[in-house]
């Protein structure tokens, strides 16, 4: 009889710690600053080199992102990127390579860094859930309509690289056909002043290049728009404009104080 009591409760304990190692529920959310600026950085350049041939970052925000991860742990991200990346030789990056691309996948998708870097090791993904960019209680972004806390365009929303690579793309793909003050006049704050980036977003890759619309990549859209936000006089910061719908649903277009 003892002895079974005993292997009874040996059992249980053992299911229980595999619970708890395996199954258990996040303590954080992506919310709570769980990666820092460097770390994606860092995730960003070997996502380039390693993953950029047959993915495109935008494919890690949005909607799109969102509607397959949002409730659900880091882990189930690091899962599929450890498991299948890259796709000439999956599993073959160092675990920490694998924790900074979705600390890049973090930053596209407009989450707050921190101070200590995300663990490259799935017990520290488990712990992590992934919840949408906003603050508790915002409704999700409509058309037309700023998300609850949406910060300025005056906050600094892009880099200085960014809008270097954006003025780039923008004569080879654009300068042919608009100039650059087209951009910061009366009608373009008539259209988009007041109202969340996205719109912006919405149009020019909707429309440009005008002999070829929505070719370019979604970077290399929002690069362009880092530019135009430059060429208007707005602050650079430290995180790259995203690509995300409800990330730049997030960042409200305003006039420049000339």
């Amino acid at each position: 009889m003892i002895r079974s009591v005993l292997l009874a409760t040996a059992t249980t304990l053992a299911v229980t710690m595999v619970a708890a190692v395996h199954g258990q529920t996040p303590q954080k959310t992506t919310n709570s600053a769980v990666y820092t600026a460097p770390q994606a950085d860092r995730g960003k350049i070997v996502f380039g080199e390693k993953c950029g041939a047959c993915h495109d970052p935008a494919r890690f925000t949005g909607d799109a992102f969102f509607e397959a991860f949002d409730g659900k742990a880091l882990k189930e991200v690091w899962d599929i990127a450890s498991g299948t990346m890259p796709e000439d030789n999956p599993g073959s990056l160092k675990p920490q390579e694998y924790g900074d691309i979705i600390a890049y996948f973090l930053q596209l998708n407009a989450f707050p860094t921190g101070t200590t870097e995300l663990p490259g090791e799935a017990g520290a993904m488990a712990n992590i859930k992934i919840e949408k960019p906003m603050k508790s209680g915002a409704a999700s972004p409509v058309a037309g309509v700023p998300a609850a806390g949406a910060k300025s365009v005056k906050a600094g929303v892009y880099t200085a690289a960014q809008a270097d690579r954006g003025q780039a793309l923008y004569r080879s793909k654009c300068a042919s056909c608009h100039a650059p003050n087209r951009f910061t006049d009366d009608l373009f704050y008539t259209s988009f002043a007041g109202k969340p980036l996205w719109e912006m977003f919405d149009v020019i890759s909707d429309t440009m290049p005008e002999d070829n619309p929505g070719s370019m990549k979604p970077g290399e859209y929002v690069d362009i728009m880092a530019y135009l936000l430059k060429v208007n006089s707005f602050p650079t910061g430290e995180m790259e404009l995203p690509t995300g719908k409800d990330a730049l649903s997030a960042i409200l277009m305003e006039k420049p104080q000339r």
